[in-house]
């Protein structure tokens, strides 16, 4: 791990900046999601957690509290996981709702609960969609495709998977236009 972030915790602690003490902690806590090292991801967001708590911030401790949902999840454990996501979105102050419906309705499907798992993936499709989200459309198509697949629905599946697919397709194009609008392409510089 770069010494560069463990500096500005030690930093972020003496000056008492807690938000960016807990941006941090969650910040090692993806890093440590990165490397597969699950205990320790869940250390850093138990610890970002606990300073949420002290800010009284809603919104935050709703972040941290969806953090901590998905490494619940890594390690199989849904049903707190699920139990920590229902309270987030019942709350209403989270701004990842799309994120947060996709992640619950992958704990759904983990409690064998798929139809609920359906319905949450469904919403998450529905929300990415009204905030014009394409990745957070593709993460909850391809939820869709694995719930309908673990009902056995392998049509359905393999429709949403395309459809997720598709959307790729068009962020590539996109992306692609735009690199040879810019004159940022990979050839620009031959």
């Amino acid at each position: 791990m770069n010494a560069a972030i463990f500096q500005a915790l030690d930093i972020q602690r003496r000056i008492a900046d807690r938000t960016g003490e807990i941006q941090t902690l969650n910040a090692l806590g993806v890093a440590y999601a990165a490397l597969d090292d699950l205990d320790k991801e869940g250390e850093h967001y138990e610890r970002a957690l606990q300073l949420a708590q002290a800010t009284g911030s809603p919104r935050l401790l709703d972040f941290i509290r969806g953090s901590l949902a998905r490494n619940l999840i890594s390690q199989g454990k849904f049903a707190p996981a699920a139990e920590l996501l229902e309270e987030v979105l019942r709350r209403g102050v989270d701004t990842n709702v799309s994120s947060r419906r996709t992640q619950l309705a992958l704990a759904y499907a983990g409690l064998g609960r798929f139809t609920e798992a359906l319905a949450q993936a469904d919403l998450a499709i529905e929300t990415a969609r009204h905030d014009q989200d394409a990745n957070q459309i593709v993460r909850g198509l391809l939820q869709r495709a694995y719930v309908l697949e673990r009902m056995n629905q392998y049509r359905n599946a393999l429709e949403s998977a395309s459809e997720a697919i598709q959307t790729l397709e068009r962020m590539l194009a996109r992306l692609v236009a735009t690199l040879r609008f810019s004159g940022d392409g990979a050839d620009a510089g031959a």
